[in-house]
């Protein structure tokens, strides 16, 4: 007897209970605050290693990744285009 795996869906991963979104959303503005600190305190160029772009840049396009998520997830509880916008 092959046992079933539940499959759980992207609203019960991201309800707010039990995960970490808090958690890296913390961790994302952090980075977001210690790129700013090159430019306002005058500490020169901050490059990743490598060059191609900055950890504020990478931070900030994780919270739109982030935000994404969580509306799909919200949509997804509520089933009414409606009430989503509400």
């Amino acid at each position: 007897m092959a046992a079933r795996m539940a499959r759980a869906t992207l609203a019960q991963h991201l309800d707010g209970r039990g995960d970490h979104i808090t958690l890296i959303r913390l961790g994302l503005a952090l980075l977001v605050l210690y790129s700013h600190t090159f430019a306002l305190g005058g500490f020169g160029s901050e490059l990743i290693a490598g060059g191609n772009d900055k950890y504020g840049n990478l931070a900030v396009n994780a919270f739109f990744v982030l935000s994404g998520a969580l509306i799909a997830a919200s949509y997804a509880r509520t089933r009414a285009l409606g009430r989503f916008f509400v």
